[in-house]
This record gives C-alpha cells, sequence and structure tokens, in this order.
C-alpha cells in the first residue's frame, strides 16, 4: 500500500503548468506569508525526487526531528488541493453537472432557513439546466426535493411534479441500463484484443444493444451514442483497427445527421463524434475523405459562439496537419503547427505536447534535422514525468523518433545508446504481440548504424522479407507505417518522405 505522501505526490505531478501557477495564487489566497510551509511542501513534492518523509521534514525545517509539524503541513496541503480541484473542476465541466449541483445545495439551504420561495426558484433553475444537460441522475434528486416541499405557494403541481419524475425515472433508466451495456462492450473488447481474438464490432454492439433493449434509445439521443462511440473507438485504438471503426461511426453520425437529432445541448457531442471520424479516416489512410470531414469539423467548431473551441480546435490542427503531410504537403504542416502553438499552449499542455512531437516529425521528413532536434530539446521533462502525462506509447514514439534524428545527424553513436536505453526501458512492452514490430524495426536502425553497405543489398532485401510477417496492408497502423518507410528508404537509396507519401497512397 502507497504512503499517504505518494497519493499528494500522485494529484502534484497530475497537474499541468498552469494549474501549478494557478493553485500557487489559489493557496495564498486567505493570507500571504514569506514563508509558507504548505507551499514550500508543495514546490518540494513537485519536483519528483523521490524524497522520504525526513529528508523533506530536513528541507522543510532544518532537520528531522518535527515530524508532526511536517504531518500537519501535508494533511493540510491535501486540503488545499482538494479544494482547488473540486473549484477547478467546476470552472471546467461542460456539463454543467458541477453548478446544478450546486444549485440543489443551495435549494437545500433556503428551504432549512425557511426561505421557501427563494428556494424554489434556485430549484426550477436547477431542472432546467438539467433537463437541458440531460442530468437524470441529478433530476431525480430535484424531483424527490420538489415533493418534499410541493406545499409551498411557489410549487407547481403536484400532479405535474410526478409526471415529471415518472417521466425522468424512464429516462434514467435508460441511462442505467446504457451506461452497464457500455462496460460490458468494452470488457469484452478489452478481453478479445488481449486474448488476441476475432474482433467484430458490429455484431458485438448490436449484440449487447438487443440484450438490454437499446437500439432505438442509443442511437435518438446524442449524448448515449457518444459515449458508446467513445468505448469502441478506446477498443479500435488498442487493436488499431481502424478501417473497422470507420464505418461504424460514419454511418451512426450521418444517421444522426440526417434525422436533425443534433441539438444546440448536444454540440459537445457533435464535436466529439466528428473528431472521432476524421481521426479515424486519418489513419486508414483515407485522406481525401478525411478534408471533407475536417472541413465540417472546422464549421462546427466555429458554430454557437465558439462555445469549444479552446478544446477541440487544437484536435483539429494536429489531424489537419498530419492529413496535409501524407499528402505531400509537408511544408503546410510545418507552418500550421508553427502558428497554431502560441495559442494552444495557452489552453491546453497535452496537445502543445503533441504538436511539438508531430512538428519533430514533419522537420525530420524535410530533412531539416538540426530544427527537429532543436523542438526535441523543448521536451525538459524526463520519460517517467510525461508517460503519468501522455502515455507510455507516445512517449516509445517520441524516443524513436530522438534516436532516428541522431542517426541522421550523424550521431551514430548517442543512437545506439539511445536503442540500449529504449530496450531496457521497454522490455515487458516490448514483449506484447501489439509492440513486437517496434523490437523488430530496433533491429533493423541498429543494422543500418553497423552495417549500412548491407542494407541495400538483395541479401537484405530477403533478411527484411523474412523478418517482417508482412509489410502493411490497408488496415495497417499508419504511425507504424512510417517507421518502416525509413527503413525503406535506405534500403532503396531514396528520400525517406518520398518513399513515405508514395507507400502510404499506395504508390509504391
Amino acid at each position: 500500500m502507497k504512503k499517504y505522501v505518494d497519493y499528494i505526490k500522485d494529484i502534484i505531478i497530475s497537474l499541468h503548468d498552469d494549474d501549478v501557477k494557478e493553485f500557487r495564487t489559489f493557496i495564498q489566497r486567505q493570507r500571504s506569508k514569506k514563508e509558507r510551509k504548505d507551499l514550500q511542501l508543495f514546490n518540494i513534492l513537485l519536483k519528483d525526487e523521490n524524497l522520504k518523509a525526513r529528508e523533506i521534514c530536513t528541507l522543510l525545517y532544518g532537520h528531522s526531528k518535527n515530524m508532526n509539524a511536517y504531518h500537519s503541513v501535508r494533511k493540510r496541503l491535501l486540503k488545499q488541493l482538494m479544494e482547488f480541484l473540486v473549484l477547478k473542476r467546476m470552472d471546467d465541466d461542460t456539463t454543467a453537472a458541477s453548478y446544478i449541483m450546486g444549485l440543489i445545495s443551495v435549494s437545500h439551504f433556503l428551504f432549512e432557513s425557511s426561505q421557501g420561495e427563494t428556494a424554489w426558484h434556485y430549484l426550477l433553475k436547477a431542472e432546467e439546466l438539467a433537463l437541458k444537460n440531460e442530468q437524470y441522475d441529478l433530476l431525480d434528486n430535484i424531483y424527490n426535493l420538489q415533493v418534499t416541499h410541493a406545499n409551498h405557494n411557489s410549487a407547481p403541481a403536484i400532479d405535474l411534479i410526478i409526471q415529471n419524475w415518472k417521466k425522468n425515472k424512464q429516462l434514467a433508466d435508460e441511462d442505467e441500463r446504457a451506461n452497464v451495456a457500455k462496460m460490458i462492450i468494452k470488457h469484452n473488447l478489452e478481453r478479445k484484443i488481449k486474448e488476441e481474438m476475432a474482433l467484430d464490432l458490429h455484431s458485438e454492439i448490436e449484440r449487447v444493444l438487443d440484450e438490454y433493449q437499446l437500439e432505438t434509445v442509443v442511437f435518438n439521443r446524442p449524448k448515449l451514442l457518444y459515449n458508446f462511440l467513445t468505448i469502441i473507438r478506446s477498443a479500435a485504438l488498442a487493436s488499431k483497427d481502424y478501417a473497422s471503426f470507420a464505418p461504424v461511426i460514419i454511418d451512426r453520425y450521418e444517421e444522426t445527421e440526417g434525422q436533425q437529432l443534433f441539438k444546440k445541448k448536444d454540440h459537445f457531442y457533435k464535436l466529439s463524434i466528428l473528431y472521432m471520424i476524421c481521426h479515424v479516416l486519418y489513419r486508414s489512410r483515407k485522406f481525401e475523405m478525411g478534408l471533407t470531414y475536417l472541413t465540417k469539423f472546422r464549421k462546427e467548431i466555429e458554430a454557437h459562439k465558439r462555445s469549444h473551441y479552446n478544446l477541440f480546435y487544437p484536435k483539429y490542427i494536429l489531424i489537419y496537419a498530419a492529413v496535409k503531410s501524407y499528402m505531400g504537403q509537408n511544408e503546410d504542416s510545418i507552418t500550421t503547427l508553427e502558428e497554431a502553438h502560441p495559442l494552444v499552449a495557452k489552453h491546453s499542455m497535452t496537445d502543445a505536447l503533441n504538436i511539438n512531437l508531430n512538428l519533430a516529425v514533419y522537420q525530420f521528413q524535410q530533412e531539416n534535422y538540426s530544427g527537429a532536434l532543436r523542438t526535441l530539446i523543448q521536451f525538459e521533462h524526463n520519460d517517467s514525468w510525461y508517460a503519468k502525462r501522455m502515455g507510455t506509447e507516445w512517449v516509445m514514439r517520441k524516443s524513436l523518433i530522438e534516436l532516428l534524428t541522431h542517426f541522421e545527424k550523424g550521431n551514430t553513436d548517442l543512437a545506439l545508446t539511445k536503442i540500449q536505453t529504449f530496450k531496457k526501458n521497454y522490455k515487458k512492452a516490448l514483449q506484447l504481440p501489439i509492440y513486437s514490430r517496434i523490437k523488430t524495426f530496433l533491429g533493423f536502425i541498429q543494422d543500418c548504424i553497423d552495417k549500412p553497405y548491407w542494407v541495400a543489398t538483395q541479401e537484405y532485401f530477403q533478411h527484411v522479407d523474412n523478418t517482417l510477417e508482412r509489410w502493411p496492408v490497408e488496415s495497417e497502423d499508419l504511425q507504424a507505417m512510417a517507421f518502416y518507410c525509413w527503413l525503406k528508404s535506405k534500403m532503396l537509396k531514396k528520400p525517406y518522405y518520398h518513399v513515405l507519401v508514395e507507400t502510404v497512397n499506395g504508390r509504391m
């Protein structure tokens, strides 16, 4: 079991740079001290140096004897973090659930204070917002509170309250059944991926929806449709089976759009589904079709007073630049990302990191290796830090790009060192079937370093053919293709970007 301080540390290292700045301001909101021990402790844990409790105590007080005071500061810091995160979640909540819960709490307080008229004002406002945002679990609380205080002069007719309560029960039941069905689909898909069983998304979805009587419900409510597609997309990402997912999501979106079921309140879900479509078309190499949906995506991002602009614009930019690059317009991709980065960095650390990594890739493709290294140097934290925020696969990709860039710059010794470090850091992951190609690819890179004269020979062509199960095909992961096209360019003695674009588009 983890020590208590580790829980605090996990929270702290999960904060984005802007969150850290906001928390430092938040912690001093009530009083300002020259030396706040809770803020000092926060800054110590933020460095992620794996210090023991007594070592931290010494940093705070100059010795390790004052452990009681240290534990008190730690508890105070945790309380401050909890309050900060609760308030931040309320500010960031796109569903309005936090605000609705606040209105319910205010209504409770006012009823208890014999302020019934004002209480009913806020309770009806909570009902209106909950209906608008499909918060049926919260509506159940609201209607129960309305029933309790139905004898007040400001209350609607009791028959109307009961009627609304019954209708909401039906919708809440649909939500619950949909949630159970969603988790069953998720569990079954994850199990099949893990056991490398055949995966049929269509039949799996239809079977579970039929069992829980949700066929009509899910596809008539954009919120539930989005939730289901999110689970299916996760399975597609994990299995790299983008080709199967594309027709599922496009058919569902077009059917919902055709029936005009996307209302203003569903705009977040509509944008989310459009993003999924653009992403899956890009990953399955349907670039022309992807540009068509990217145009729709951009138009919807601008709609409704840009209500979700900061969330979806970076996603649009990343896919747009990627599609343009694979269509042979790499310079446009570089310009697009360079112009977007300052704006995106203000709102999302994750998107800013993705932009920088992709920018390094496009600079590499342009044979601007010095520029790629300058971009990669901007990743100032260690791999463990990035893995916690971006995931292991993201860090693996970054490491591969770094070692290839060093190789192309002529830093062969450093490239070899990075290969050995990669194998050591991801020893367990490389044993998994899904990452078997990466392990093989590392061997090919080492061949390029140790035996460059061999790589362009017919003998090496045969060696590669025997080693690989197959060259990438229609359903193959696009990013895997990108790495293998680098090897292919060495074997053919042709520019990497030319080989990449021609291969990805089926012309080589």
